[in-house]
């Protein structure tokens, strides 16, 4: 099944977030036996992204601005659309090359159009192989030849909507391609073609709680807030 409908939460609020948490959490099945209380462990069962984004004490007009967009989605069941405001960019030299002008200061960040980051989202690897659903890894095409660390472990990476987590360093070989190990398994098939994004990788969410998406008033700005969102699975 393809991703879940989804609308972007607007990058200009994302960018603005104090902390970001974006995490794999693995989920396994426990039982315990009784006659002998021994807990037994039976997994992994799934594995399933969890985010939260912990918001400053923003103006009222931007917490205006989030509180009418996450009512919207909330009472629709629309997915948000998330990318980790603190990890728009891979450590990798996948999408990292960038079109932003200058050399990269300490933090890796380069001055493009002004705004600190590259908005672009394609970064020219794509599938290289049919893979079907449940696949613990995928090759792709598209790199410099013999390019090396063209992804790192720990980078995030999206295919066709979902996000996945590389747990190997690979480069590319004289053709251009790699393996990557992921996790989670792929959520859908993938066949050859398919484009992955790596800057500002985007999965969709649901928001665990509309409540929290109502902050409390004062006189010109609203009071700090975190919102939790859970990964919309197929």
């Amino acid at each position: 099944m393809p991703a879940p409908l989804a609308v972007s939460f607007p990058a200009h609020l994302l960018n603005g977030v104090r902390s970001s948490t974006f995490r794999l959490q693995t989920v396994n099945l426990t039982s315990r036996g009784m006659f002998t209380g021994k807990q037994i462990v039976d997994g992994p069962m799934y594995q399933i992204w969890r985010a939260s984004l912990d918001f400053p004490e923003f103006k009222r007009e931007q917490w205006q601005e989030i509180e009418a967009f996450l009512a919207r989605c909330y009472d629709t069941k629309t997915a948000i659309r998330l990318f980790d405001p603190l990890k728009q960019r891979p450590v990798g030299s996948f999408g990292n090359t960038g079109t932003g002008a200058g050399t990269p200061f300490g933090d890796d960040t380069t001055f493009g159009d002004g705004t600190l980051w590259d908005d672009t989202h394609y970064d020219g690897l794509a599938v290289a192989e049919n893979a079907p659903q449940g696949r613990d890894s995928i090759l792709l095409d598209g790199a410099p030849a013999n390019a090396q660390r063209v992804v790192v472990m720990g980078d995030i990476f999206a295919i066709n909507g979902f996000l996945y987590l590389a747990t190997n360093t690979t480069g590319a070989d004289s053709l251009g391609r790699l393996r990557v190990n992921i996790r989670p398994r792929l959520r859908e098939a993938c066949v050859i073609g398919d484009p992955v994004t790596a800057r500002r990788a985007s999965g969709s969410f649901y928001l665990e709680d509309g409540d929290v998406a109502i902050t409390r008033n004062s006189f010109t700005r609203r009071a700090p807030t975190a919102l939790s969102f859970i990964e919309a699975l197929p």
